[in-house]
């Protein structure tokens, strides 16, 4: 199975953190967000966030760069992710993220719906679809976002909503929680490339 996105490929990391605690099952808004009170984001630290959220493109895209196909299906262990399928599952994460976004600030107290992001690696092909234009949703999230984050008021950066599975968030939560979701869905790839067999230059192993 393809479990790890949010298991133990990112535990994995050489310091410990939230992530090997947390449900695979459960989207990045209920993990982070347990993490994150209810205070006012400082103005220096939300600069700082923004721009570490706009980085994320090109931190992502580098990761990938000169992937080979046995590095982008090679899977560090039974219950980890490939290179591909974390490209797929970011993908379909920051477009579900933009919208959340628009939604906290257009509409009055939504109600953001969670997602069993497995069920989508399992259910939307994530294992043999190609990654060009996904990688592309990916930039495109970004970039539009990235635009609407220049533009907000302390009012609508203080706007939120409940999100179905960990309560209370905020426009500020949810930059916190998106804001270096690139950069380790980016670490992940590396660490899944890593896992691919050597290949000699005539192609044996």
């Amino acid at each position: 199975g393809t479990t790890a996105c949010l298991g133990s490929i990112e535990s994995a990391a050489d310091e410990p953190s939230a992530a090997a605690t947390r449900d695979n099952r459960q989207d990045h808004a209920v993990w982070r967000g347990r993490m994150i009170g209810g205070i006012a984001m400082e103005q220096g630290t939300r600069a700082q966030l923004v721009e570490q959220y706009k980085e994320g493109t090109r931190v992502f895209a580098e990761a990938l760069e000169g992937i080979t196909d046995g590095e982008l299906d090679a899977r560090p262990g039974p219950e980890e992710w490939t290179a591909r399928e974390v490209v797929h599952h970011m993908a379909d994460s920051e477009m579900t993220s933009a919208i959340r976004l628009r939604r906290l600030i257009a509409e009055d107290t939504p109600t953001i719906q969670g997602y069993d992001q497995e069920e989508y690696a399992q259910r939307l092909f994530y294992g043999d679809r190609p990654i060009e234009a996904s990688l592309e949703a990916v930039s495109a999230a970004r970039r539009t976002t990235g635009d609407i984050l220049d533009r907000l008021s302390e009012e609508q950066w203080a706007r939120g909503g409940t999100h179905t599975e960990s309560g209370p968030y905020r426009v500020d939560t949810w930059l916190e929680i998106y804001a270096d979701h690139a950069h380790d869905h980016a670490d992940q790839i590396r660490r899944a490339r890593e896992s691919a067999p050597l290949t000699s230059v005539d192609g044996t192993h």
